[in-house]
């Protein structure tokens, strides 16, 4: 018998892959993983977190996503979507998932955080896109 026949032993092995900073690997094994049970949240969720450490931001918002839908009270899936937004230039998107997030009642500290982190940047953006550079010191 195949001790691979079950999406948690291709997730665990995914795990592994992960923590020795084997992303390509890691990715493999989690695909394995949605391949059999699609619905298997937290292998979404970790190939999403895998895309994300890739820098593939679009496909990371894609699988955090369908994550989210999976889990739509999970801190861990909300702030990691929220990154991926900000990451990949989409300030707004990523605004508005921390703010739905913190609307349905719940204030976590890392949520909190990562508002803090967007708007900073989004203000610091702003400034040094609206400013007029032209060698005046």
């Amino acid at each position: 018998m195949n001790s691979f026949a079950e999406p948690q032993s291709y997730l665990e092995e995914g795990k592994k892959y992960f923590q020795k900073s084997d992303y390509s690997s890691a990715a493999e094994w989690f695909n394995k993983a949605i391949a059999i049970d699609s619905k298997n949240k937290e292998a979404v969720f970790e190939l999403g977190k895998t895309y994300y450490v890739l820098k593939n931001y679009p496909r990371a918002i894609e699988l955090l996503e369908q994550a989210q839908k999976f889990s739509p009270l999970d801190e861990h899936i909300c702030v990691l979507l929220a990154q991926s937004y900000r990451c990949n230039g989409e300030y707004e998107a990523a605004l508005k998932k921390l703010i739905n997030f913190k609307k349905q009642g719940r204030s976590v500290p890392e949520v909190d955080n990562e508002l803090s982190s967007i708007y900073n940047e989004k203000s610091f953006s702003q400034i040094v896109q609206n400013y007029n550079f032209k060698g005046q010191y």
